[in-house]
């Protein structure tokens, strides 16, 4: 099996809300204030975890840039907008970002998390993991 696949599915991010998006070198690094679900070996939810980080680390060459590996657009009906990561961690530390769901790829180790702030769809896609880890506090 894929190393990341396995590392991001660990715990489930169905139903809940991520609280602050904080960029970090090669890394994104997003912050559960609720915790994330605990799997049963079934991969059923059971419960939420207490509060912990996603760190996602991408294998970006070092003269490229984490904005070159994490792609957002904002939707709203049949309007869609490209953000930046600054602008993403602005409105989730405002409002909070809602996940729906996360989707991996192993063919480029993609992930994509959707969800929603307030009345917009969100979807964050990051290319190209090298790594990915839950970090507990």
């Amino acid at each position: 099996m894929n190393k990341v696949f396995d590392a991001l599915m660990q715990y489930g991010l169905h139903d809940t809300k991520i609280d602050r998006i904080t960029p970090e070198g090669n890394s994104i690094v997003f912050e559960f204030d609720n915790g994330v679900y605990s799997l049963s070996a079934s991969g059923k939810e059971m419960a939420l975890t207490g509060k912990c980080s996603l760190k996602i680390t991408a294998d970006i060459a070092a003269t490229a840039e984490l904005e070159n590996y994490v792609n957002i657009r904002r939707s709203l009906k049949n309007r869609t907008k490209e953000l930046t990561i600054t602008e993403l961690t602005e409105l989730v530390d405002k409002y909070g970002f809602n996940v729906d769901n996360l989707y991996f790829s192993a063919f480029n180790n993609e992930v994509l998390i959707v969800g929603g702030i307030g009345k917009y769809g969100i979807e964050i896609y990051i290319s190209d993991i090298l790594q990915a880890e839950y970090i507990f506090s």
